[in-house]
């Protein structure tokens, strides 16, 4: 299952790798990119119906995180995420599947059929749960914190993190050039 309503790739190849994966394990898509809308509010319900929330970012970039990966988290379901080892620090360990873990979207739907026919392989995404729990308002209060740090950060017309300038100035994002070269083999 994925949920993608900003379908714009020039920065990005996840639409154009879940066609691929979809050749060899079934996705089904909501948002705009998919034609098939679906209220917020419906959201949480139809997604426990599935095993796997492709969880893509639309920008591949350091400590670039959404709710992505957390919607998949609350669903109950293993989330598919498309990251770099950099990004992944801030991810329960053994909850996702990470695309570039598979050299192309074939052996990834290999891999989907093998972990959805095999119950114990499916659940060992979910051992996490014994450790950790998930507190949406830290979430939400981490998220709005960051936030006003970035909108001070542009409307400041100096910046002492150095991070934060590499971030706006976009030299921490991998581009779609890179990805491509370096994680998408194709089928």
């Amino acid at each position: 299952m994925a949920l993608i309503s900003n379908c714009d790739s020039r920065n990005t190849i996840r639409l154009k790798y879940i066609k691929d994966v979809n050749k060899y394990f079934p996705v089904v898509g909501y948002g705009r990119c998919f034609n098939r809308m679906i209220g917020k509010s419906a959201q949480l319900e139809w997604c426990k119906t599935y095993k796997f929330y492709i969880s893509f970012e639309n920008s591949i970039c350091e400590d670039y995180i959404t709710e992505k990966y957390s919607n998949a988290i609350k669903c109950g379901t293993i989330p598919i995420v498309m990251s770099p080892k950099y990004n992944l620090r801030h991810l329960i360990p053994g909850s996702y599947i990470n695309t570039f873990d598979y050299p192309s979207p074939k052996r990834l739907g290999e891999y989907l059929h093998e972990v959805s026919k095999n119950l114990t392989k499916y659940k060992e995404y979910f051992k996490w749960k014994r450790l950790y729990n998930l507190d949406r308002n830290r979430i939400i209060n981490d998220a709005c914190k960051m936030i006003l740090k970035v909108e001070e950060a542009q409307n400041s017309t100096i910046s002492n993190d150095p991070l934060l300038q590499d971030v706006l100035e976009g030299k921490k994002c991998m581009n779609i050039y890179d990805i491509n070269k370096n994680h998408y083999r194709g089928n």
